[in-house]
Order: C-alpha cells, then sequence, then structure tokens
C-alpha cells in the first residue's frame, strides 16, 4: 500500500512538472502575443493621430484658420501648437526653411577704372499665389582712382517677374527696352544711359537705378535677379552681379508628434491646394 502511495506521488510530481515546463512558456508567449498586440495597436492609434495632425495642420496654412500662415515669417520661422485627436496628444511644429544665399559674383581685379555693382530686393519672401510688387535697388559704385561713365545697365529679371512701366528712378526715368526669353520666361531690361554729366560717377562714389517689378508666384523655390553693367573708359567692359537680390517662395517644414510616432513633411501653399513635396514617417 505504501509503495501504491510513493508510486502514485511520484507520478503526480512528474505530472505536475512537465505541467509547468509546457505552461510556462505557453503562458509567457500568451503574454508577448498579448503585449505586442496591445503596442500595435497602440502604435496604430498614433499613426492615425499623427496623420490627421498633419492633414489638419496642412488645411490650417491653406485656409490661414486664426491667421497661423500669417503668422510665420522670416522673423518668426517656427510655430508650434498642442492638438488632441482622439484623446491622443499630438504636438505640431510649422517653420519656413532657411532660404539659401546666392553664391558671390567674381571678384573683380583692381585698376584704374573700377566699377562694382549690387543689386538688392526690397520683398525677399512671398506667400505662393500672392500678388506682390518688388522694388530692386542697382548700385554701381566707381572703386577706381579716376571718374567714369556708365553707359548702360542691364538687368536679368527672375522668370515669372515682369517690369513696372514708369517705374524708374535715378540714373535714368526712362523705361528700358525689354526683350523676352520664350523657353527661360525672363524679362531682360536694357537702359542705354545719355553719357555726360548724367551718367558721371565720381572716384569712390556710386549711382543707383531703381525700378520695380510684378510677379505671383506659385512654384516653390528661389528666384534670384541679375544686374550688370558698363562704362567708358572701354577697358572696363562689362560686369555683372551674378545670382543676386534672392526671392524666396513660402515653402513650409511641418512636424507632428504622436507618441512613438513622428510624421514630417514639407509643403508647398498656392492658396488653393497644398502640394506636398516630402513626407516621412518614423
Amino acid at each position: 500500500m505504501k509503495g501504491q502511495k510513493g508510486y502514485a506521488l511520484s507520478l503526480a510530481l512528474i505530472t505536475l512538472a512537465v505541467g509547468t515546463l509546457v505552461l510556462v512558456p505557453f503562458l509567457q508567449h500568451a503574454y508577448i502575443g498579448i503585449t505586442s498586440s496591445r503596442i500595435s495597436k497602440e502604435l496604430t492609434i498614433e499613426r492615425y493621430a499623427a496623420d490627421a495632425a498633419m492633414q489638419e495642420a496642412i488645411w490650417r496654412l491653406q485656409a490661414n484658420i486664426d491667421g497661423i500662415t500669417d503668422s510665420v515669417t522670416p522673423d518668426n520661422p517656427s510655430v508650434g501648437y498642442p492638438a488632441t485627436v482622439n484623446g491622443v496628444e499630438t504636438l505640431v511644429t510649422i517653420d519656413i526653411p532657411a532660404s539659401p544665399d546666392p553664391p558671390p559674383p567674381p571678384e573683380p581685379e583692381p585698376r584704374f577704372w573700377w566699377l562694382e555693382i549690387v543689386c538688392d530686393v526690397d520683398i525677399c519672401w512671398v506667400k505662393s499665389s500672392d500678388p506682390t510688387t518688388f522694388t530692386f535697388t542697382i548700385t554701381i559704385h566707381n572703386c577706381g582712382f579716376l571718374g567714369m561713365l556708365i553707359l548702360f545697365v542691364f538687368d536679368l529679371l527672375p522668370p515669372g517677374f515682369q517690369y513696372v512701366p514708369g517705374s524708374c528712378t535715378g540714373l535714368t526715368s526712362e523705361d528700358p527696352t525689354i526683350t523676352y526669353d520664350d523657353e527661360s520666361g525672363q524679362q531682360r531690361l536694357d537702359w542705354t544711359l545719355p553719357g555726360w554729366p548724367w551718367s558721371w560717377v565720381g572716384t569712390q562714389e556710386g549711382r543707383t537705378l531703381t525700378f520695380q517689378a510684378t510677379a505671383t508666384l506659385t512654384t516653390a523655390g528661389m528666384y534670384y535677379n541679375e544686374a550688370g553693367s558698363g562704362g567708358w573708359p572701354g577697358d572696363q567692359g562689362e560686369i555683372d552681379t551674378g545670382p543676386s537680390a534672392p526671392v524666396g517662395v513660402a515653402v513650409y517644414e511641418l512636424t507632428v508628434k504622436a507618441g512613438r510616432v513622428t510624421i514630417r513633411s514639407t509643403v508647398a501653399i498656392d492658396g488653393t491646394e497644398a502640394t506636398i513635396l516630402s513626407w516621412q514617417v518614423e
């Protein structure tokens, strides 16, 4: 009898041990599966929340809700706000990327007759599809040791820009001769100056030519102007600014964070629709 009881106890212990070996991994596997399912569900919810917050941010930019589009400027290039989507807290950030500087023009060689030329614009950043009037100022400086006559000035406007008739002041008030390049979509402005004494520039002195141009820009990017001039004595030849007076069209960098999910996008707004230039999920 005692032998049977001992045998039964041993059998029970063996059964318990085998059950433990089978049940514990099963329970661990079940726990991992439940945890993974929960995390996957949470990530899906966060992904949908981030996506919805991004779409809402783009709509806010398009419609200028609460003046958000007006609030993002080169002087205030980053705006952020919280948003709750289906109980998920998200953080939305809207940035304007920094505009690249134009490449510098080549350095002129020192000489007795030595002109320098620069071109500036009064508005360097615009929102897409906003009709805008720009004022360009060409400054020609005599860095040499003798006076010079400025005989001609030219300007190659960026694509899509159009000269405003009657807007010229400074060296001359005459409208330029305008030629149009169908392939590049650019206007070239040419002024032939009357010479002595109207376009004379003394040593270490400067003269300016100011004019206006209009544009309604819809394509995101940077638009560069280029100006040039030449004078007498003739060995001065022709000088130009190279790409200058950059005008940037609004491109927005948006970032939405929702829990463990981050979405980044680059968007151009044209007032009626958004062009998504990039979209990245992290």
